[in-house]
């Protein structure tokens, strides 16, 4: 037998390697290659740049969609999220609503939701509790009158009533609201500091100047009525006379407190535009109520270096439903007629309510800039949900493309539209 040269033999087919016999096995030959050809670096950085290309373009076509994905997403969880509070109400026969948070830094954009309920009625700590009240006067264009209250000693426990409670007078359902309290240690809850009782009568004594009474109510009369519309005795500024009327009974309707059954952050990005003001100083009006009403989500002004200062809006806007189901209240900044000064408070809508759902950082942006960087009520990805007043009804609908991108009113209309054909 002729043994092949331990030296390598090239053939046509390829290039073979000898492989030295071992003690196990027979002198084989196998076929294995002894060089192998690599990638240049140009080679490899155009397969580099064709993937970075494909990524890119993936991004931008997926981006979109997971945006919208997120705002569906947010709206879903807000519509449980009220309708949790709306069946909560019908079932426990008592109001319950849902406390929408701004964003500090941000308080024109919601991302936080919280249940609230609302704490029972509240006639003082004995059957003896009652006020005594003095018309302090009445704004001739407003109609708003003033009424001053005093408290008999006692009988009205503190961190309990604040500014924006309601109260009813007599069993009446006419409803004063509280305008101011007596607040000693300024955590905005009514105090026993300060008020002087000089004569040993059971009352706190009448003040020497009409904002020092305990309590300051408010009501909306008509414009142009007159003082002794209400059946309080009525001051007389030019003596710094308060006279007082009898004793009159009362029941406290305190505002919704945020509740520990459970809350609501959105998705990342996601938020409620509340409206506001855009970079030109122009109003925006996204969420909120419909048009025949005077009440506003959009945050107070902040003006740090007034006088005095006015630190940023931290007010939240609760939506409280009835036990019947319907929007009982709607705690936001309302005007008695169109003036520059608002009170927070709660009031029944007139209309729907209605929640922009959009972007955080296309908040209180200025809608006339390129479609680049449009603002929420221009996006179409953005969604609407709509509250029905006498129903408590929630439905979300898609938000339409305007002519004209500051008539918010039309984009609400054809929301409501939406939200009667079946809406989400």
């Amino acid at each position: 037998m002729t043994h092949m040269p331990r030296s390598t033999v090239a053939e046509a087919a390829g290039r073979l390697c000898y492989v030295p016999p071992c003690a196990a096995a027979p002198r084989q030959a196998c076929r294995l290659p002894c060089s192998r050809r690599g990638f240049t670096l140009v080679e490899l950085m155009l397969v580099i740049l064709i993937m970075l290309a494909v990524t890119v373009i993936t991004v931008a076509t997926v981006a979109p969609s997971l945006r919208g994905r997120r705002l569906r997403e947010a709206a879903r969880q807000v519509n449980v999220f009220l309708n949790a509070a709306r069946n909560r109400a019908i079932q426990t026969g008592r109001p319950w609503g849902v406390v929408i948070e701004r964003q500090r830094g941000l308080p024109s954009a919601g991302v936080l939701l919280h249940l609230s309920d609302v704490p029972p009625l509240y006639g003082g700590n004995s059957q003896s509790a009652a006020l005594r009240l003095c018309t302090l006067g009445v704004d001739p264009q407003t109609g708003v009158a003033t009424v001053g209250a005093t408290v008999n000693l006692g009988q009205l426990s503190p961190r309990l009533v604040r500014p924006g409670d309601v109260v009813y007078l007599n069993a009446h359902s006419q409803e004063y609201l509280v305008l101011s309290v007596n607040d000693s240690d300024a955590d905005g809850y009514f105090d026993e500091g300060n008020l002087v009782n000089s004569d040993g009568d059971p009352w706190w004594d009448v003040p020497p100047q009409a904002g020092g009474f305990p309590l300051v109510l408010q009501i909306g009369l008509r414009p142009g009525s007159s003082p002794t519309v209400l059946p309080w005795p009525v001051a007389d500024p030019r003596t710094a006379s308060f006279p007082l009327s009898e004793k009159v009974r009362f029941l406290i309707s305190m505002q919704p407190e945020r509740s520990a059954v459970g809350s609501l952050q959105l998705p990342e990005g996601t938020c409620i535009d509340l409206g506001g003001i855009d970079a030109l100083g122009s109003l925006l009006a996204t969420s909120g109520l419909d048009q025949g009403d005077l009440g506003t989500f959009r945050p107070r002004p902040a003006n740090p270096s007034g006088s005095p200062p006015v630190p940023e809006d931290v007010s939240p806007v609760v939506i409280l439903f009835s036990p019947n189901g319907g929007v009982e209240r709607v705690y936001c900044w309302w005007w008695d007629t169109i003036t520059p000064t608002a009170t927070w408070q709660g009031r029944p809508p007139l209309g729907p309510v209605y929640l922009l759902i959009g972007q955080r950082d296309k908040v209180n942006r200025d809608i006339t800039r390129p479609p680049g960087q449009q603002s929420n009520l221009e996006d179409l990805n953005s969604l609407w949900v709509v509250i029905q007043p006498t129903t408590g009804i929630v439905t979300t609908a898609q938000n339409s493309l305007m002519q004209n991108p500051y008539d918010v009113w039309n984009a609400r209309r054809r929301a409501r539209e939406q939200a009667g054909l079946g809406g989400r």
